[in-house]
């Protein structure tokens, strides 16, 4: 079972609904991720609003400003989640989500063909999970778990279109479940979140419901909680003395 998220601060929580069908790029706030890239499309899968590309050759990148900077600056852990779905065999393809700064290429995770990934900041590292692999047109949630103080990440799928109701923790080769992101800018710069959708081929990966929560530092959990409980006892102090 993957880690809770609650008692965090939700950085993005995003679905594509609402959109036009067409190029993602150019649609509430979403920019391309660089120069010569190619726009993701929006477009209706399974009933729902999704980001991806039937087939498309170039590097197809979008990334949109969804928090602020220093935001991540007191977390211990940031949680991503999203749905990704693989949709025809072939091709070399993503369906990809990572965060990062406005100018530079974080960490990203998700499917690889039928590959589920971790790799490292600034397109480092590729990690390939051993234990699950995608088969055309099962609906996973995947949730990557960012350490950011040690740079080290965990994996996690759920296949919806099986029915699972848990995540199953994914290892990788030499059945380590813990991966380097290989950090090498400061996170308190960060604001973006990006996805990288199909780069060649037909087996695009569609993606939906963007997530991200900050998990604060324990210590600066226990300041917020005492601050807050302080606060509310002075005030039923002053109430009881009026």
């Amino acid at each position: 079972m993957a880690p809770s998220t609650s008692h965090g601060q939700t950085l993005i929580n995003y679905n594509f609904e609402g959109l036009s069908n067409g190029a993602l790029v150019g649609q509430d706030g979403w920019v391309l991720g660089g120069v010569g890239n190619v726009s993701p499309t929006v477009a209706t899968y399974a009933s729902s609003q999704v980001a991806g590309n039937a087939a498309s050759t170039g590097t197809v990148i979008a990334k949109k400003t969804f928090f602020t900077a220093g935001d991540l600056s007191s977390s211990e852990t940031v949680t991503l989640e999203f749905n990704v779905v693989r949709t025809a065999p072939g091709g070399t393809n993503f369906g990809v989500f990572g965060i990062g700064s406005a100018s530079t290429t974080s960490a990203y995770f998700g499917l690889a063909s039928n590959q589920f990934i971790i790799r490292g900041e600034g397109f480092g590292t590729t990690y390939v999970a051993t234990n699950l692999t995608a088969d055309v047109g099962d609906l996973f949630t995947l949730q990557s778990v960012w350490n950011l103080s040690t740079g080290m990440a965990t994996l996690y799928a759920k296949n919806i279109t099986d029915g699972a109701t848990e995540f199953t923790q994914l290892t990788f080769t030499g059945g380590v479940t813990s991966v380097s992101l290989g950090l090498s800018t400061n996170v308190s710069t960060w604001t973006t979140g990006y996805i990288r959708t199909a780069q060649s081929g037909s087996s695009a990966g569609y993606l939906d419901n963007l997530s991200a929560v900050a998990i604060p530092e324990p210590g600066v959990s226990s300041l917020l909680l005492g601050t807050s409980l302080g606060f509310l006892f002075a005030r039923r102090r002053r109430s009881s003395l009026a």
